[in-house]
This record gives structure tokens, sequence and C-alpha cells, in this order.
């Protein structure tokens, strides 16, 4: 009884635990596991809904396409969709001889004559541009309803026909806006969840060993990783690179997600401008003088700003930081892009440097004023490419 050898009484501390110890590093290894498997798996969702939307737009588009103009889909393509209905309508409205005596054409002729007030003054009444499409949307499905339904003696059954007709063509056009816009959301949620589910799966993923890959070929690959995001966004991707071309020793799959973090950035956070103008993504490279196997690759937008302190302050390489213009106009991000690209940079003996400055004379709030912003990535490189 007293726990001395021999008794009944097991001694102080003798008891054993049957359950495993906890290993603090095999839980976070099987957690990052199970993230990577669930970040697959919206990114396989993704890529789905995606290939069943790009058929789908291009069937809509051709449904409403006009032999006299390109149909898009774009904000512009439908305010001239919109300019032609409104032609159409004020005629048949001035060639109504008199107001039908019962109600309910007498107000579907005053709702014809509301639309066409919203089809002329749509941008001053409504100040937000991704506002306009859905209002004009609506306002096509009223026409088309009002004309049908409306006693208007007096207006030829062409002027009618081209009025249905037109407000079709609006209304398709304004469907079609918004599932490119569906797709650009798609696009964008696609490349952050599979960047950030390599960002993840990186520490744990089997070695590769680095191998000689051409910065023209890292460089291709990335672009090709962000193609369709850019063409969704209508961004060009403009390329100059030195002669001869260089061979870096690196691990491909992560030096060309390093580039495609910054090309994802630039490309989200440049400014729309009018056609005919064009926005684009430029991407040079040079060598370093006094430096002779170091390359240089700057990657450049016209955009959002970025804040001199939170450059100088390193805040945009921490991770989960994002700016504070970097919401602009409900952009989406991670914050996680440029800590990527440093790591990665740096693990290959490189350098990311980041600049951005008023794109001419400064006017106004600095977030109301373009910046040309340059990202510049130095690396080494083993050897010249002789052709």
């Amino acid at each position: 009884m007293n726990g001395k050898r021999g008794s009944n009484m097991p001694e102080l501390g003798a008891l054993s635990d049957d359950h495993e110890a906890f290993d603090p590093r095999r839980q976070i290894e099987e957690l990052t596991k199970d993230i990577g498997q669930v970040l697959h798996t919206y990114a396989a969702t993704l890529q789905m809904i995606q290939t069943s939307l790009h058929p789908t737009v291009t069937a809509l588009v051709r449904e409403i396409d006009q032999p006299e103009r390109a149909l898009d889909g774009s904000a512009e393509s439908i305010q001239l969709i919109a300019k032609d209905l409104a032609g159409f309508l004020r005629l048949a409205l001035g060639q109504i001889e008199h107001h039908p005596e019962d109600t309910a054409s007498h107000h579907a002729i005053q709702r014809l004559s509301d639309s066409l007030i919203w089809l002329e003054d749509i941008e001053q009444k409504v100040e937000v541009k991704e506002f306009r499409v859905p209002i004009l949307r609506d306002v096509a499905i009223q026409i088309i309803e009002d004309i049908q339904s409306a006693e208007t003696g007096g207006v030829s059954n062409l002027v009618r026909l081209e009025i249905r007709k037109h407000a079709s063509y609006l209304e398709k056009a304004c469907c079609v806006n918004a599932l490119l816009r569906i797709q650009h959301v798609i696009l964008n949620l696609d490349y952050q969840i599979r960047a950030f589910r390599e960002f993840i799966l990186q520490p744990g993923r089997t070695a590769e060993s680095p191998r000689l890959v051409s910065l023209s070929h890292i460089l291709s690959v990335a672009i090709g990783d962000i193609v369709n995001y850019a063409r969704v966004n209508q961004v060009s991707i403009r390329k100059k690179l030195a002669k001869p071309d260089v061979l870096i020793r690196c691990y491909e799959r992560d030096l060309a997600r390093a580039f495609s973090n910054v090309l994802h950035n630039a490309i989200k956070y440049s400014w729309r401008v009018e056609p005919p103008k064009q926005v684009y993504v430029e991407i040079h490279s040079r060598y370093v003088a006094g430096q002779s196997h170091v390359v240089e690759i700057e990657i450049s937008n016209f955009g959002i700003p970025i804040p001199l302190d939170e450059i100088e302050r390193g805040q945009i390489f921490r991770f989960g930081f994002r700016g504070r213009f970097a919401g602009d106009r409900r952009r989406t991000g991670t914050g996680i892009g440029l800590t990527d690209t440093k790591r990665v940079v740096e693990n290959h003996g490189g350098s990311v440097e980041v600049q951005s400055r008023p794109a001419g004379k400064r006017t106004g709030s600095l977030r109301d004023q373009p910046h040309l912003t340059t990202v510049t990535i130095g690396l080494p490189f083993s050897l010249r490419v002789r052709k």
C-alpha cells in the first residue's frame, strides 16, 4: 500500500499513455496537404466553369453580331446599340397619332418615353460606369414588353421591328458584358488560388534539381500562365529582351511563378483607357554594367500608385499586406504575390526593387493620377546563348 516494489499500488509516474505524442511538424504538414487539396478542388472547379463559360459567350456574340459593327460585349459596343435604339424609339414616339384611351397602352407609351430618356442620358443619370450596363439591360427588356403591348397607331411595322431587334441586341450585349465580367472574376480567382496553392505547398514539395533554362523560356511560361487573364482585361503584353538570350540556373517552376505574380499585379492594377488607346504591360531586360553575369528584367505598367512610404518600409513585401490603393475599383487580392516573388528571386541569388512615380506632371490627389510602376528583378545568369 505504500507504493514499494511488490505492493498493489503502482509507483508514481508509472502510468503510460498509449496515444502518440503530439508532433507539431507532422500536424502542420498534414494541414498544409489538406489546404492544398482544397485549393486544388477550387482551382479545378473554376477551370470547369471557365471552360463552360467561354463557348456560351462566343455563341451569344455570334447571335448578336451585326455586319456593320463588331460586338464584343464592351461598354462602347453597348452604347452604340443604345444610341441606335434611341433613334428608332424617338422616331416611333413621334409617329404616334393619338394616345390610346385604355390605361395599359397609355402607361406603356409613357414607359417608352421614360426609356428613351434613360437611353439618351445614361451617362448623366448614372455616374458609376459599372452600374450602367445592368440598367440598360433592364431598359431593353422593358422596351420589348412595352412596344408589344402598346397601341402605337401611326408607327410603321418596320420601325416597330427595328425597335424590337435593337432592344434584343442591347439585352444580349448586356448579358455578354455580364458574362465577361464573371469570366474576369473567375480568371482572377483562378490565378490567385493556384498561386496561393503553390505558395503553401512549396516547402513540402519534393525538391527538384535546378537546371539551366533560358530567360526567354521562363518568361514565355510566365506569360502563358496569365495570358487569358490579360485577354479578358484587354491588356496586351509587350516584350523586348536583350540579345543574346541568357541561361539561368534555376528552379523553373518557382521562377516562372515569380514573374507571373508580378505580371498579374501589373495587369490587375493597370488603369483603363478609352479606345483607340490600348492598355499594355511592358517587359524589358538588360545586362547590368559592371556586373558581367547579372541580367535585370523590368516589368512596367501605368496604373494605380504605390505610396512611397509603403515601398521604403518594405511593406509591399510583407505577407498578406495590401496597399492603401490596392482595393481601388474593388480589386481583390491575397497580398502574397510580391512576398512569394521576393522569396523565390532571393533564393536564386537575385533581388527585387519597386518604383512608382506619377506619369507626367503631378496634378490633384495621388489616387487620381496614373503612375508608372516598375518592378525590377535582378538575376545572376550562367552564360549567354550564342547563335
